[in-house]
This record gives C-alpha cells, sequence and structure tokens, in this order.
C-alpha cells in the first residue's frame, strides 16, 4: 500500500508519542509532544508543544490535531458532566468531553468528543414487509 494522504501519522522527525490512546467509538484519541528547538532560541532551555491527535481506527482518517500548548501532556482522560442541580433527569445528556489535553478547546481544558452515553436504538426486520 502507498502511503498516501490520510494513511500516515503526519509527525515531525522528532514528535513522540509518550502516552496510550483514549478510544471512543471507532476514534482513537493520543497526545504527542514536540521538544523545542535550541538552535532557534538563545537560550539554554526551549519549550516544546504538545498536541493532540483525534484518528478513525477503520480506515486511519485525521479527524483532529489540535495545539494543546507548551505542556507535556498525558493520556487523555473521559469525563461526562454531572446534570446541573436545577435540571430534570430527562433533560441531561451525558456527553463524553476529554480531559488533561491543556487548555483544550476555546480554552474550557477540555475537548468535546461529539459522543454521548444515550444508548442508540438499533432496528432490524423480520420477516416480510407488507
Amino acid at each position: 500500500m502507498s502511503a498516501t494522504k490520510g494513511w500516515f501519522l503526519p509527525l515531525r522527525p522528532t514528535e513522540k508519542a509518550l502516552s496510550a490512546p483514549t478510544l471512543i467509538n471507532g476514534v482513537a484519541y493520543f497526545t504527542t509532544f514536540l521538544p523545542g528547538e535550541l538552535a532557534s532560541t538563545n537560550t539554554c532551555v526551549a519549550a516544546g508543544q504538545g498536541f493532540l491527535y483525534a484518528f478513525t481506527l477503520q480506515d486511519g482518517r485525521l479527524l483532529k490535531r489540535t495545539v494543546i500548548g507548551s505542556v507535556l501532556p498525558d493520556t487523555p482522560q473521559i469525563v461526562v458532566p454531572p446534570p446541573d442541580d436545577n435540571s430534570e433527569d430527562d433533560d441531561w445528556s451525558p456527553d463524553l468531553f476529554l480531559i488533561g489535553v491543556g487548555a483544550g478547546e476555546d480554552g474550557k481544558g477540555t475537548i468535546d468528543t461529539q459522543q454521548s452515553l444515550i444508548p442508540k436504538g438499533i432496528y432490524y426486520l423480520y420477516g416480510e414487509r407488507e
């Protein structure tokens, strides 16, 4: 198989994946770290960059690449926010978010996975249709 766009991991030569992936509904979320380059600074310490990637397991498509800041990132952790105190049980939507990803999206410290714990119905047609 030839290496075509979307079929290989676009890491830079010194970028390293240092933690285990988190798998949610056929998508692998994992973090990497790219050390800073000393040649580009006049100091002996250069800050690196952390990144979050999301790939589909079925076809290896890159869904997301997010810069998470000058941190050494850990394994993304799944969190489900609790319902509000003044909301009804029927109003609660158990959406899945990732934490441990630096500033996350919009500086909230989380990444929205667009997944939920709400069961999805699967319907089967048995017999002939009239």
